[in-house]
């Protein structure tokens, strides 16, 4: 087994408990940035200012950027490298970032086992297919959390429609043979959850409902949201 050698300007970080971690062959999230071109009421950002509240009050921001291009692809070839097997590359919206195409485009060529997946909301993807589709990526999990401008706005407070998500999801699956879907199931979306689950089954693409956690029952049609807050980004109850 190699040992990784991370090359970042950091010297006074310890990096053996990641080296280790990648030996065991785990999974990596990247998150380029914590910010987002929608606003997600139950998006938490674990550990940052999550993009509804950035929205509602414009002197709570993000936390800046720890590494630079270079920095992330160091940590991640130094990790593939120690036996690292899957990487996601997740936000906020990961395709708003100014990292995301520099490091994405310059990814080490994973292994036979390896694999790279792009989490996103799907609006982005058109604008950047063209570079998108010379990268290792081989998965991309786009979310689908509402079918119509209504639940998107109700959701997201964003004037992007429902047809900019549909079509990233139609594009991605132009250029990467794998896509799968993400929906989050909550009040807002249940009238939808089957029309969402048809357009999945028609094209024959994986589909993952996830629960809110927290939440006081588990039924679709009873899950009550909550707003997250600086103190509270979870919406843990």
């Amino acid at each position: 087994m190699r040992t990784a050698q991370v090359s970042i300007a950091t010297p006074e970080v310890d990096w053996t408990a990641l080296q280790n971690f990648a030996a065991l062959r785990g999974q990596l999230r990247v998150s380029f940035t914590p910010r987002c071109n929608i606003a997600c009421w139950f998006c938490h950002n674990e550990g940052d200012v999550p993009p509804p509240l950035t929205r509602q009050d414009r002197s709570q921001q993000p936390r800046p950027r720890g590494l630079d291009p270079e920095g992330h692809l160091a940590l991640i070839t130094s990790l593939m490298e120690a036996g690292l097997k899957r990487v996601y590359f997740t936000g906020g919206e990961p395709l708003t970032s100014p990292v995301a195409r520099p490091v994405l485009e310059q990814l080490p060529e994973p292994g036979a086992d390896a694999s790279y997946t792009l989490i996103t909301n799907g609006t982005r993807i058109r604008t950047h297919r063209s570079w998108l589709s010379k990268t290792y990526l081989d998965k991309v999990k786009v979310s689908l959390h509402y079918f119509s401008d209504e639940s998107l706005q109700a959701i997201a407070g964003t004037r992007i429609g429902i047809n900019a998500v549909l079509d990233g999801i139609e594009t991605a699956r132009e250029i990467f043979e794998w896509v799968e879907l993400n929906t989050v199931l909550q009040r807002e979306n249940a009238h939808e959850v089957g029309q969402i689950l048809d357009f999945a089954l028609e094209r024959r693409m994986p589909m993952q409902f996830i629960e809110l956690v927290g939440t006081a029952s588990t039924q679709v049609g009873h899950l009550q949201p909550c707003r997250p807050t600086r103190s509270s980004p979870t919406c843990a109850r």
